[in-house]
C-alpha cells in the first residue's frame, strides 16, 4: 500500500490529467466532468482497501468513474421521467428533453446498461479494455489466456452489436 502512495505523490498531475480526460469523455461537459472527477477520488480514498495492487491504478479509476457516472445517469433519468409524469403534452413538447445530445446521452447510457447484462467474464474483459488495458494485461488480470480475452470481447461485441439492433 505504502508503493501506492508513494506513486500517487510522483504521478498526481498526470493521473488527474487522465481523470479528468475520461470525465469530458463522459459527460461532454467541463464543471459535470469535474465534479465526477472529485466524486470518483473521494470513492477511490473510501474505498482504498478493496484496490487490488495488480492491477493499474488508472483503470481501477475509470472504472470507479464509469460506475460513479452510470449511476449519475440512472438517477436523473428517473428524476426526468418523474418531472415529466407531471406535466401535459404542450409543456413537454416544450421541454429541452429531446435535444441530439440527450439522444447521444440516452444511447451512451443504452450502451452502460446492455453492458452491465453481459456474463460476467465478458463484462469484466470489456471493462478493463474500455479502461485501457491490453489484451495481454487483461489476461494477465483474469488469469486467462490471451486469445480466450479476444475471444470474450468478440462475443460481448456481437451481442451488443446485436441487443442495439433490436
Amino acid at each position: 500500500m505504502e508503493e501506492l502512495h508513494d506513486s500517487l505523490r510522483e504521478n498526481t498531475e498526470e493521473f488527474l490529467e487522465q481523470l479528468r480526460a475520461y470525465a469530458l469523455y463522459l459527460t461532454h461537459d467541463t464543471d459535470t466532468a469535474n465534479d465526477l472527477c472529485q466524486e470518483t477520488v473521494l470513492r477511490m480514498l473510501n474505498r482504498l482497501n478493496s484496490y487490488d495492487e495488480r492491477g493499474r491504478l488508472i483503470a481501477w479509476a475509470k472504472t470507479v468513474m464509469r460506475n460513479l457516472f452510470i449511476n449519475r445517469l440512472r438517477d436523473n433519468q428517473t428524476h426526468a421521467r418523474l418531472f415529466i409524469d407531471g406535466h401535459d403534452d404542450a409543456e413537454r413538447q416544450a421541454m429541452p428533453f429531446a435535444t441530439p445530445e440527450c439522444e447521444s446521452d440516452y444511447r451512451e447510457q443504452e450502451i452502460h446498461c446492455f453492458i452491465d447484462r453481459l456474463p460476467e467474464r465478458q463484462h469484466r474483459a470489456i471493462d478493463l479494455r474500455v479502461a485501457g488495458y491490453r489484451y495481454d494485461e487483461i489476461a494477465e488480470e483474469m488469469q486467462i489466456a490471451t486469445g480466450t480475452v479476444k475471444n470474450e470481447i468478440f462475443e460481448a461485441r456481437k451481442k451488443l452489436k446485436k441487443w442495439l439492433e433490436e
